[in-house]
């Protein structure tokens, strides 16, 4: 496995997704930025951000390392949700984790680069190299492309 205390922390564009919040249309350009807060147990600052109505939002929240996957929470008022989700697969350019349901979210899958414009196409390399990053076709059926 990967060490992730050293692989994920830094910005991370979403580039695909089935997450209504960000197949709506209404909120543009979602990013999520995890800083390392604890390397044992594993714990991450997280910060979503992204543009509604030309205004940058932010959403907070903490990601524990539990049992191989993380545990979400929101910080405020969002301290009273939390999801969990784990990380499928992660190189220097690619990151997907797929997300469990919670109380207002479906389960799915987010697919981010590091980079606003990568020097790869990515839906084509996902597709591509499905087995390679523990996906599969019915995995990939309802993706948005961002």
């Amino acid at each position: 496995m990967t060490d992730l205390s050293s692989a994920l922390p830094g910005t991370w564009i979403i580039k695909g997704t089935t997450f209504p919040m960000w197949t709506s249309g209404k909120r543009l350009s979602p990013a999520i930025t995890y800083t390392l807060k604890q390397s044992n147990p594993l714990k991450f600052f997280d910060l979503v951000t992204y543009t509604n109505k030309n205004k940058i939002k932010e959403i907070k929240g903490i990601d524990h390392f539990r049992e191989g996957q993380f545990v979400w929470r929101g910080n405020g008022i969002l301290k009273l949700l939390k999801s969990k989700w784990e990380v499928i697969f992660i190189n220097d350019d690619l990151l997907i984790i797929q997300f469990q349901s919670s109380l207002v979210t479906p389960s799915g899958l987010d697919i981010l680069t590091r980079k606003e414009h990568p020097d790869f196409d990515v839906k084509k390399y996902v597709e591509n190299n499905l087995p390679g990053l523990n996906l599969t076709e019915e995995m990939l059926e309802s993706v948005e492309w961002l």
